[in-house]
């Protein structure tokens, strides 16, 4: 038990767009106010109990705040928050390679107030829930072949927007193929669905 570091918003963990700038303050007294932030700059009140920061306006990372723990708070260590700013390339997280009838989990940061839209071009596939309008789909795909997942997003209230797609390989399953039975001295073929170090025994 006991008390970390503090960290308050202006902006109601609200979504906020590229290049725009959000305020935080901490109700702790310390004597060093020790900020730092990810994917933006602190343009006013660093070493203080309130910063402002301004966001990048090119996506380079996760967008964060953090805060060291000074005397006032009885743990030690860190507080970080994830601030939710909506790139118009904010990365899809997922798997760029599947095996076929296997599930893919894609997700991108949950953006408050936004809608997401997911798409799937290539062939067959299976959204694992009815409702798309989610930070995160598991989605299952019936044959092999190359998939574009797709995910368009808007924020009315923020007034922007953004499109990202992640490219994805499902592969067959790895299974030989050939004669079983063959007669001595005779040539048989084997066939593996992708490039193989072949072995046989005895030679």
């Amino acid at each position: 038990p006991g008390q970390g570091p503090e960290i308050e918003t202006d902006c109601c963990y609200g979504t906020v767009c590229p290049g725009e700038t959000s305020s935080f303050c901490t109700p702790m007294v310390c004597n060093t106010y020790n900020w730092s932030v990810t994917g933006g700059n602190i343009i006013s009140g660093a070493g203080t109990n309130c910063i402002t920061v301004q966001w990048n306006a090119i996506y380079s990372g996760p967008t964060t705040v953090t805060l060291q723990s000074c005397p006032s708070s009885s743990c030690p260590g860190s507080t970080t928050i994830e601030v939710p700013v909506l790139y118009p390339n904010l990365p899809i997280n997922g798997p760029n390679t599947l095996c076929i009838g296997s599930t893919g989990t894609f997700s991108l940061p949950t953006l408050p107030g936004t809608f997401y839209k997911w798409t799937v071009t290539g062939g067959p596939h299976t959204f694992n829930q009815q409702n798309k309008n989610v930070p995160v789909v598991n989605i299952s795909f019936a044959i092999p072949g190359s998939y574009w997942v797709k995910c368009e997003l808007n924020n009315p209230l923020a007034g922007c927007s953004g499109v990202d797609s992640i490219l994805v390989d499902v592969l067959p399953k790895y299974a030989i193929t050939g004669d079983e039975k063959v007669c001595e001295g005779t040539s048989s073929f084997f066939y593996s669905p992708v490039p193989a170090i072949w072995s046989f025994s005895p030679a």
